[in-house]
């Protein structure tokens, strides 16, 4: 049987069907065209002739080419008719002939087998090599029916006394033909579904271009963590030709990058112009650029201080903060000026730089290079004489009076400390403190000549022993901010820092540090974090110059850098939210984690460049963090907590402990979620967790069980689907035995969901379908909230279910789902998850 080619697709179909008719006896071509047929009855009549046989292969296999036939007759109407009239008529024609019939079962049981999946066939008909691939299947399938017609008329005519019926060898080669071409069929099909996404990413990318929505912004929106210095003298020069660069423009990006060593003033010229030119911008956003994780922060403060987000909304997470925050800046019509302090790593930028065409960017790094970012921009080197001593003498102007005398041995003092802001501004913070004369502070500079900096000559007799002490615990901290409540909550169980949790012994000492210029006055800004809805919050911190931090860490001796990390250490360890089997979610202390987490990447950051090992106290915060970070969908970062977590139990020998196991599992499951081709590290890991549970933990333990429901997910993303069921059976008969009730259900709903998801991935929807509904939703019985994060992903797992089993009730439970996830989390991952599937239902409908 063949067609022509030139004809349309619709047209070629028509032909193969009418070529088929023509070639069947009148009476028969009457039946394929005129019959009339009920498959639900015929396949019950089936399953009733089978019943006797456990494994009921026929009837299954009939369902399958009901199926099979529907699919493409979405598509091609006219062909469902013909093709299953005749396969009843062929099937009950056989039933009076015995073995004949036996073998024409197993024949439609090969047929339904060598079905290719076309799943969303109707779509993908437009695609003229797609359906030239179906329609010569379906050809095949048509001669296979026209072969077994002739057979079974052979076979009637004829009584087979001995051997019984010939070997219907025509109609196995046809089998064998339409088996193989099923892998062509599927390939194809592939190809044409990775188009079609193509052409819907295409159409949606000119949608949203064609789309203009003025973005929402709370103006003015002015977010500077400093306060004004106005103690700042000089650097006219510079200011003007960076308000000449930076002046906002329309339709025009303009950027400016001020570059120089530590010290000579660059965040100081930002913040100066910053506040001095605050009338210009409606928005300014101050982003401290030593690392992604501090951009991704910065960032997500910007947002939700503009008012991007809800009041409330903490479960944003910091993808969506970023391009969000991004968009912002390209579409809105607002005047703006971002500034990335402290860009030493200009790499770092390029996945933030604004796709804008109009709005001011301000860098300050110490690298020339990020003049390849902006090639606008300048060097900063040390002040003017005339502007360092107009800065000197209003910073010690209560104390030092500028005449004829002091004015020159300003001149001298300011030489020797190569008029650098950072050391004027300590040089002003010691005469004041000490309330000594010029003529005396430089006698002791000359005492003291081997060391150039001031600031460097930490004495306990000009600088208290406990500011010395709380400014070497701070070499550990972020220096853009630490947080006061950290300072003064995270002392409190420690007896040699004790005394910082006492308010009037931490003011004293912080007053000493301020008074001598070893710190600053900053503000954190707090928005929308915790259970409640409040619009706005902040908190008071303590902030360092970089270079301040640097000298005083390389003065400590090795003893007084780990008494320093230990007492850092120790304050983070009481301030973070702990974490273990039990209690592992952070959603209720966002606030706490976002607040600390910069902290936490100081100390990485400090013991890597000083090549200190971490304490193990340091373990359980690096857990907490890298917890949070994957609640946040940052993935990248969390690993890297996890991994350093990982490198630190290695360390100190303790791959053993209970914490160590907790770490390999967490890092299993971000590579999981991060990556599907990383699916054999995962593996392994688990592996390796679960043979030492096996050996240290009782056979019950209920971790143990957890740990095989775990491994059974990684082997599930391997394809090994058998092996993953049988440790969800192993870990079910585990938690079972759960002694308290909540903790059993909440567990057992863990592991059957999982048990769950791999039944939907190996492609049986009812045994998966079966197992989301009965523990987790209120069908069963009620065990689980509906209105809960947990009821929303049972019904996710449901909704795949029905999707699955081709259920119109698919699209009614996600968006059920979808409608709680907004409720609960508003613009989150698992939302844009629900978002994505309901719009793959709509599209499939």
């Amino acid at each position: 049987m063949s067609v022509q080619k030139s004809l349309p697709q619709s047209g070629l179909w028509k032909q193969a069907v009418d070529e088929y008719v023509s070639q069947l006896n009148p009476i028969d071509a009457q039946i394929v065209r005129n019959g009339f047929s009920d498959p639900t009855k015929f396949i019950e009549r089936v399953k009733l002739r089978s019943k006797a046989n456990p494994q009921d292969h026929v009837s299954k296999s009939f369902e399958r080419l009901w199926s099979g036939i529907m699919l493409v007759s979405s598509a091609v109407p006219e062909f469902t008719s013909v093709a299953w009239c005749s396969i009843e008529m062929l099937y009950n024609r056989s039933q009076d002939l015995g073995d004949v019939c036996r073998t024409l079962e197993d024949v439609f049981v090969r047929l339904a087998r060598s079905l290719p999946r076309l799943i969303g066939y109707e779509l993908s008909a437009p695609h003229d090599e797609l359906n030239d691939c179906v329609l010569h299947y379906y050809q095949g399938v048509l001669n296979l029916f026209l072969e077994i017609e002739k057979y079974i008329s052979k076979c009637s005519q004829k009584r087979y006394l001995v051997g019984g019926p010939p070997e219907p060898s025509a109609i196995h080669n046809l089998i064998s033909i339409l088996e193989n071409s099923k892998s062509e069929v599927e390939a194809e099909a592939i190809a044409v579904s990775i188009k079609q996404n193509h052409q819907i990413k295409e159409k949606l990318h000119l949608f949203m271009d064609s789309v203009s929505i003025k973005p929402k912004g709370r103006l003015p929106c002015h977010m500077l963590p400093y306060p004004e210095n106005r103690g700042f003298r000089g650097r006219a020069d510079i200011l003007h030709r960076m308000e000449q660069s930076l002046k906002p423009r329309p339709n025009e990006l303009r950027t400016y990058a001020l570059y120089g060593f530590g010290g000579v003033g660059k965040t100081q010229l930002a913040l100066q112009f910053a506040y001095k030119r605050a009338d210009v911008f409606n928005a300014i956003f101050w982003i401290s650029a030593e690392s992604s994780g501090k951009i991704n922060q910065g960032i997500l403060d910007a947002a939700e201080e503009l008012g991007l987000f809800e009041p409330g909304e903490s479960s944003v997470d910091q993808d969506k903060a970023v391009k969000t925050f991004l968009s912002w800046l390209r579409d809105s019509d607002a005047t703006w000026l971002i500034i990335f302090d402290n860009t030493d790593d200009v790499k770092l930028l390029k996945n933030y730089w604004p796709a804008a065409k109009k709005g001011s960017i301000l860098v300050t790094s110490r690298d020339p290079a990020i003049l390849l970012r902006t090639p606008n921009g300048e060097r900063v080197d040390s002040m003017s004489p005339l502007d360092a001593k107009d800065m000197f003498f209003s910073a010690v102007e209560s104390n030092v009076i500028r005449d004829e005398e002091n004015d020159s041995l300003a001149g001298t003092l300011l030489q020797e400390l190569g008029y650098l802001p950072l050391a004027i501004r300590a040089a002003a913070g010691i005469i004041i403190e000490d309330d000594c004369t010029l003529a005396d502070f430089i006698e002791l500079c000359e005492e003291n000549r081997h060391e150039s900096e001031p600031f460097a000559h930490l004495d306990p007799e000009t600088i208290g022993a406990r500011s010395i002490q709380l400014l070497r615990i701070m070499t550990f901290f972020d220096p853009d901010i630490v947080p006061v409540e950290l300072l003064l909550k995270g002392s409190r169980n420690h007896d040699d820092i004790r005394y910082l949790s006492e308010m009037t012994a931490y003011r004293g000492v912080s007053r000493e540090l301020l008074k001598n210029g070893l710190c600053s006055k900053a503000t954190i800004q707090i928005h929308g974090y915790g259970t409640g809805k409040s619009a706005k919050a902040q908190t008071d911190g303590l902030t360092t110059h970089r270079l301040i931090l640097q000298t005083v860490f390389c003065h400590c001796s090795k003893l007084e850098k780990l008494e320093a990390l230990a007492h850092a250490t120790a304050m983070l360890a009481s301030e973070f939210p702990s974490i273990n089997d039990n209690e592992f979610r952070l959603s209720k202390f966002w606030r706490e984690c976002h607040m600390l987490l910069p902290q936490v990447h100081a100390v990485l950051s400090r013991c890597g460049a000083a090549g200190l090992d971490l304490p193990s106290d340091f373990i359980p915060v690096l857990c907490a963090c890298g917890r949070y970070l994957l609640e946040r969908r940052s993935f990248d970062d969390a690993e890297r907590m996890f991994v350093a977590a990982k490198q630190a139990c290695k360390a100190h020998g303790l791959q053993d402990w209970e914490q160590a196991q907790f770490v390999q599992r967490s890092l299993a499951g971000i590579i999981l979620e991060s990556s599907v081709f990383r699916c054999d590290e995962a593996v392994n890991i688990l592996q390796d967790v679960v043979h030492h549970y096996q050996k240290s933990r009782d056979p019950n333990d209920p971790v143990l069980g957890v740990t095989y429901s775990d491994l059974a997910q990684a082997l599930t993303a391997r394809g090994e689907f058998d092996q993953a069921i049988s440790l969800c059976e192993k870990a079910l008969s585990i938690v079972m035995k759960i002694e308290d009730e909540e903790k059993r259900r909440d567990t057992l709903f863990h592991v059957r969901h999982n048990m769950g998801r791999i039944y939907e991935m190996k492609g049986i929807p009812d045994e998966a379908l079966r197992l989301h509904l009965y523990e987790g939703d209120p069908q069963g019985n009620g065990l689980r909230q509906e209105q809960s994060v947990y009821g929303a992903w049972n019904l996710y797992a449901v909704g795949n279910c029905l999707q699955l089993q081709k259920d119109p009730r698919a699209i009614e439970t996600h968006a059920k789902a979808l409608k709680i996830r907004e409720d609960l989390l508003g613009d989150h991952y698992f939302t844009a998850m629900s978002y994505h599937k309901l719009g793959q239902l709509y599209l499939e409908a």
